[in-house]
């Protein structure tokens, strides 16, 4: 039996819809392992049996960051398809900065999607505290840039931020077209739960969260 204690707060439900059935995949993100290089973490994830990641491109990780995507484009794309034959699925964005070094740094980050062939960038949504209309003008702005390259915004689900509260996520999706939601174990989190996996080779993987009943 193998832990993956590390990956649970991080793992990702990614879901593909053939003609004929729901195709299921598990992905994990190369921010499992934020201590690690991105090409130690890739791996860990490959000898973990994984074969679909997100790559993590945060400013103050030890991954990749945007402001390398903005300094060299080329390098970044190299880097991104190092992956030991694992499939990326989307990369999850952290970039500091402000006004237009912001939006500017973001679509680096498109152009690098379009490239990679990646549809999706998971971007997270403001702290509590930001003001509504703001939230909503950055990620329209997001969307906007995206949409020029091909791309899809997804808002990540995360404690702590407005992302956590259903009913302010349905309300800024309402208001902005286009904008998705990436769903991970944070939402299980917020219910006062959490994730366990385990898995056995030749045999499979089990997933495993309770929730608290209603007093």
């Amino acid at each position: 039996m193998r832990d993956f204690e590390a990956l649970v707060s991080r793992v990702l439900y990614v879901s593909f819809i053939t003609r004929r059935s729901l195709r299921v995949f598990v992905a994990a993100t190369t921010q499992c392992f934020p201590h690690l290089s991105l090409s130690d973490a890739i791996e860990k994830l490959a000898d973990l049996e994984f074969s679909h990641i997100e790559i993590g491109i945060h400013e103050n990780s030890n991954h990749l960051k945007p402001s390398q995507v903005v300094d060299n484009l080329q390098q970044a794309y190299e880097i991104c398809h190092a992956t030991r034959r694992l499939t990326v699925i989307g990369f999850s964005l952290e970039i500091e900065g402000e006004g237009e070094d912001y939006y500017q740094t973001f679509q680096s980050c498109c152009e690098l999607a379009k490239q990679s062939k990646i549809v999706t960038l998971t971007v997270p949504a403001g702290e509590h505290g930001t003001p509504f209309d703001e939230e909503v003008e950055r990620y329209k702005k997001l969307v906007s840039i995206a949409e020029q390259h091909g791309v899809r915004v997804a808002m990540r689900s995360q404690v702590g931020h407005l992302s956590a509260d259903p009913d302010t996520v349905s309300v800024i999706c309402g208001h902005v077209k286009g904008l998705g939601l990436a769903i991970a174990s944070r939402i299980v989190e917020m219910h006062g739960s959490h994730l366990t996996v385990a898995s056995e080779l030749d045999r499979g993987t089990v997933f495993k969260f309770s929730l608290p009943a209603c007093s």
